[in-house]
């Protein structure tokens, strides 16, 4: 089976309070969306990670954000492949180093895109948005894809035409299957 998920934001404390994510501590969100993934990933599944994946990390545990990644990798189910989102700023080196088996910044199966931005963005959206990351989702033209499967904008009620949202605040903190019959 193939899976999706985006924005888990391992090891990261203030996503709790920017999107109200029912969790009391980063500790609590870690081991719950560790035992989401594995409850439905198996070890021969292919995930795709659609950017997010940890900020920050346990400093008073390990020596270094690469250890603790490593660790965290080691406790996830699947064959992991990441496509970068805005806040996966380590070189493609390095997640493949702490066990993800693929590194992208987007990647098309069929007529599927698997991409960490929605690529229709509205106005206000823009505003956000650095020239370099607009002139990047402007190179996408939505008549190619079938479906675009996205994160980004966590639990926003945005949703541009063809484009499926897997922040794990849309998809209740656990991954979902890739497939092509969402319209």
């Amino acid at each position: 089976m193939e899976y999706v998920i985006s924005d888990t934001h391992f090891y990261h404390n203030n996503i709790i309070r920017y999107c109200n994510r029912p969790f009391n501590n980063v500790s609590y969100m870690n081991d719950f969306i560790i035992k989401n993934w594995n409850s439905i990933v198996k070890e021969d599944d292919i995930i795709y990670h659609l950017g997010d994946f940890a900020i920050g990390w346990d400093k008073e545990k390990y020596k270094t954000k690469k250890e603790c990644y490593t660790d965290l990798m080691s406790k996830l189910n699947g064959q992991k492949i990441l496509i970068k989102g805005n806040h996966d700023r380590e070189t493609d080196n390095f997640y493949l180093d702490i066990g993800f088996n693929e590194v992208y910044p987007y990647l098309e199966k069929g007529s599927i895109l698997l991409i960490h931005y929605p690529i229709i963005i509205d106005n206000n959206a823009k505003r956000f948005m650095k020239d370099e990351l607009i002139e990047f989702i402007n190179q996408f033209n939505i008549n190619k894809y079938s479906e675009v499967i996205h994160g980004h904008i966590h639990n926003s009620n945005y949703k541009p035409k063809k484009h499926r949202n897997v922040s794990i605040e849309m998809t209740e903190y656990k991954p979902v299957k890739l497939n092509n019959n969402i319209f």
